[in-house]
């Protein structure tokens, strides 16, 4: 049974009617590694049996499993949230406001951490949805700076107004020109591509626009290593997280190019992450 502690909301990013942020400030630090994610949980409003439902001496609560989006060393915990419409929880949340109290589990949990990925030359972080999430703070962390000479963020969404946190990553991106690179993938705008002007160095590929279609079939067919200028082979590890089809059909991609799953025993290229089943 998970430890609680009380929390705060500080503030409530609405990125759009279904997607937001929550930083939170909890009752006491919350010691974690980037990549790692804690429970929250709030007053549940109906007795069931629901297996995120679990009896305490205070009434019954209802909790989800989020991974931290802010560095490890900051305080304030920061969330990225997709509300599901008629869901018992998300719809809960996205109407919070600063002031309002929630519960947090008391231990970070997850071993979707850099510790656990081999060395490299270069690091692809690839998520669908809220699974952007962990990378997020992974990359306010020195660690992959440190680590890997490139660094590529593919993010999969259907629609451009799903992209949280697009600024923030062409920022970094504008700080990094030559280690750095973001691709955002829009699934619902196959056969269209939005241009914007970013500095790239001399001789590199240009991730200046969306790239239509799913992140599988763009492994698979080239497209994300001509728009990266970056290979996708065993020079590089790969980081997956979010839907599962995703990961399911990358996993298949990546296998046709002798890619494994990256294990203790067994070192290998591809460290995963499913965000729900």
């Amino acid at each position: 049974m998970a430890a609680w502690m009380n929390g705060t909301i500080i503030n409530n990013t609405q990125w759009h009617e279904h997607l937001f942020s929550l930083q939170i400030k909890p009752a006491a630090p919350l010691e974690f590694r980037a990549g790692q994610y804690v429970r929250l949980a709030l007053p549940s409003l109906t007795e069931s049996n629901d297996t995120a439902i679990i009896p305490t001496s205070e009434p019954l609560l209802t909790h989800r499993a989020y991974s931290m989006v802010n560095a490890p060393q900051q305080e304030t915990l920061e969330f990225y949230i997709a509300a599901v419409p008629g869901g018992e929880f998300s719809p809960r949340m996205q109407a919070m406001q600063a002031g309002e109290p929630l519960q947090l589990s008391q231990t970070a949990s997850g071993f979707f951490m850099l510790e656990h990925v081999p060395d490299a030359d270069s690091l692809w972080l690839i998520a669908t949805g809220t699974g952007l999430g962990p990378y997020i703070s992974i990359l306010k962390t020195t660690e992959p700076w440190q680590r890997y000479q490139r660094i590529v963020v593919v993010h999969g969404v259907r629609h451009e107004h799903d992209l949280g946190y697009q600024q923030w990553l062409r920022n970094l991106q504008r700080e990094h020109p030559t280690q750095f690179v973001y691709q955002p993938v829009l699934s619902g705008n196959i056969g269209s591509t939005v241009s914007e002007d970013i500095n790239r160095p001399i001789g590199s590929k240009s991730s200046s626009t969306y790239l239509p279609g799913r992140i599988p079939a763009l492994i698979a067919d080239g497209s994300l290593e001509l728009a990266t200028g970056i290979a996708i082979n065993h020079t590089a590890q790969i980081m997956l997280c979010g839907n599962p089809n995703m990961i399911t059909d990358a996993r298949s991609v990546l296998a046709e190019r002798d890619l494994r799953i990256n294990l203790k025993r067994k070192p290998g290229n591809i460290t995963l992450e499913q965000y729900w089943k």
